[in-house]
């Protein structure tokens, strides 16, 4: 019979051997998912087999054994079986005690336990499979329908979502599938992830938030009835509309539960069971809600990885996706010796192999993994090797340069016309002239033929007018913005051109140079500009051949020489000196003032007057006074 001491001890011998097979197990290198995913498996059971054993050994100290120990008292037997042992070792002293042998323990998973656990699109727990939830979302009342991409985006979104929809029956059923099937999907492809603390921890934080009004969505956490009158007791249900309510009463239904009910019902205390109820209903679903979408930030890379594998078999032709569904993964090769953590040599940059190491240069030419094999339709990307350029055509990157192009995928020898069509408009195009000859327009634009004639016709059939109905000269706007300009200066002077050559002109030009700035106007547009900036008169010097001479220097002596030299081809009609508008006869007056030295020496004269003087004066009579002024009026007229 076994002891109490002997089933300890063998209990504490289990657990050293599980946790030996556990290290084993974790510290073997797999190559394929499903690999992976077995490995997970494998020592997520042997935790949980170390966790029984372990309350079995706490089972038997806490009862058990301590019973035993007291009641031992002949160690006889213990000392004999010691004996035994010792007298066989120093018979036999080259004998070796069986090692243990981790890989013992493994329990053997076979290849379909493991394929039952995930459907096809699974993938050993790589994506989602969220086909049959998708299509009891698109069943659900006033639902868009969409793509199961867009599903894919969306289905955590819960702002979209109606409040009428929340309260639906189909709705909870459908996020409690939802959120059963998350974490039944976690439990099976992260066999060695906390899935309950994960669970507590989600509790807990909603529960702080939900006490607080905090819980996204769910502020409001009870919607209160807004109308009790239209509020059946009998049917404990709620209406929004009094007629619809008016006709439930005359239903069959509310007639039936009407004479169902046995004695008075207080309204009031039906109505607040009705909010508590609600209450309970409402933190169901938003601590479901919470939770999906919690879940769903701790598997963004594998909502990524899934959309990722439905557009790549959206891309694949019906027998492309049959081959991709037969293709089995790759075995792990076990290793004879340990890798060593340790700086490849590798000079050659050559491909790495299976073993960590890189491939013999051999192998590597006889692979042609050396030639390069560029893909225009992946954007000019690079395939090293003829193998590698020949599976790419069933790439994504490859797929979608032929979707772009309008190309069903695999179909090379429509991207080979395609390439020919290219050539063959590229040949033509430059060897039509509609594309090689360049023309340029008013405005400097260059163009092709095509194009330039293209414009012109639209030129003429869109025809810019103006108020009156002519068509507007883009000149004439030209020079009104010049002239806009022009007006702006201190001095502008008229002449008249009496047919100037074009030799004299040019030494006009030579004359004015530095001082001020010449040129012959348009009267029309001239005019039209000065009457919008109110300068009729100015405008109304502007008869004739027309040349102005204009700057924002003092330059009225530099003009009298100019007209005195010019006189036979220039006559000076007018102009503008700051603000005042002169014709040629004031101009002559204007001509004939004192220069601005003379005038300031007369003013100093007057101010060094003696002072005597003119209190002396001031000092005679009236008529006295009056017969000096006289006579130094006298004075300057004779001058």
């Amino acid at each position: 019979m076994q002891t109490i001491l002997e089933a300890t001890r063998q209990n504490f011998e289990e657990l050293d051997r599980l946790e030996a097979s556990s290290v084993y197990q974790m510290t073997q290198k797999t190559q394929t998912y499903r690999d992976k995913i077995l490995q997970q498996k494998r020592v997520s059971d042997f935790v949980s087999e170390i966790q029984s054993k372990s309350k079995e050994i706490i089972q038997i100290y806490q009862t058990e054994f301590k019973q035993e120990v007291d009641k031992m008292t002949d160690f006889n037997s213990f000392y004999d079986q010691l004996k035994e042992i010792k007298d066989f070792y120093k018979n036999k002293p080259n004998e070796l005690v069986p090692a243990f042998d981790p890989s013992v323990l493994l329990t053997d998973y076979e290849v379909q336990e493991l394929d039952g656990l995930f459907s096809g699109e699974e993938g050993y727990g790589r994506q989602l499979d969220l086909h049959d939830l998708f299509l009891e979302y698109l069943n659900l009342p006033s639902i868009a329908r969409i793509t199961y991409l867009s599903y894919l985006d969306r289905f955590d979104r819960f702002k979209d979502y109606s409040e009428d929809l929340k309260q639906k029956k189909e709705y909870y059923q459908y996020i409690l599938k939802l959120q059963e099937y998350l974490f039944g999907w976690i439990k099976r492809s992260q066999p060695l992830f906390n899935l309950e603390e994960m669970q507590s921890e989600i509790k807990k934080r909603f529960e702080k938030l939900w006490k607080d009004g905090q819980v996204p969505l769910w502020e409001r956490q009870v919607a209160p009835i807004r109308n009790p009158e239209l509020y059946c007791v009998a049917c404990d249900k709620h209406f929004a509309k009094d007629t619809v309510f008016k006709a439930h009463e005359s239903g069959k239904k509310h007639i039936k539960a009407a004479k169902e009910l046995t004695g008075p019902v207080d309204k009031e205390q039906r109505m607040k069971e009705r909010e508590l109820v609600e209450y309970e209903k409402n933190k169901r679903l938003a601590e479901i809600e919470y939770t999906i979408t919690l879940i769903m930030k701790h598997l963004k890379e594998v909502r990524e990885d899934t959309k990722s594998h439905i557009e790549r078999k959206q891309a694949l032709t019906e027998k492309e996706r049959l081959d991709d569904a037969e293709e089995l993964p790759v075995e792990i090769q076990e290793e004879d010796e340990p890798v060593e953590d340790e700086k490849l040599y590798n000079p050659l940059k050559l491909p790495i192999g299976w073993d960590g190491k890189p491939i013999p240069f051999w192998l590597y030419k006889l692979h042609g993994l050396g030639v390069e094999y560029p893909c225009e339709i992946c954007g000019g990307y690079v395939y090293m090797g003829r193998k590698a350029f020949d599976k790419h055509f069933q790439e994504w990157r490859h797929a979608h340069g032929m979707r772009v192009l309008g190309i069903p995928n695999g179909s090379i020898q429509d991207a080979y016309a395609l390439a020919e069509k290219l050539k063959q408009q590229a040949k033509n195009e430059s060897l039509n002239p509609d594309i090689i000859e360049e023309y340029e327009d008013d405005e400097g634009n260059v163009y092709n033929k095509k194009t330039f004639e293209e414009q012109a016709v639209y030129a003429l059939e869109n025809v810019k007018k103006s108020r009156r109905g002519n068509p507007v000269d883009h000149r004439r706007t030209f020079w009104y913005a010049i002239y806009s300009q022009i007006l702006q200066a201190r001095y502008i002077f008229v002449f008249q051109n009496v047919n100037i050559p074009a030799d004299t002109f040019k030494k006009l030009k030579l004359d004015i140079s530095g001082k001020m700035e010449t040129l012959s106007v348009r009267n029309g547009v001239f005019k039209a500009c000065c009457n919008d900036n109110k300068q009729e008169k100015l405008g109304s010097l502007f008869q004739g051949p027309t040349i102005i001479l204009f700057s924002n220097q003092e330059i009225v002596p530099d003009v009298v020489k100019l007209g005195n030299k010019y006189k036979q081809h220039l006559i000076l009609v007018g102009g503008k000196l700051d603000d005042l508008i002169v014709t040629s006869d004031t101009f002559e007056n204007v001509k004939n003032l004192p220069s601005k030295a003379q005038l300031l020496g007369e003013l100093l004269g007057v101010l060094s007057y003696p002072a005597s003087n003119i209190v002396r004066v001031l000092q005679q009579s009236p008529m006295v006074l009056a017969a000096s002024l006289d006579q130094y009026s006298k004075q300057d007229q004779e001058k």
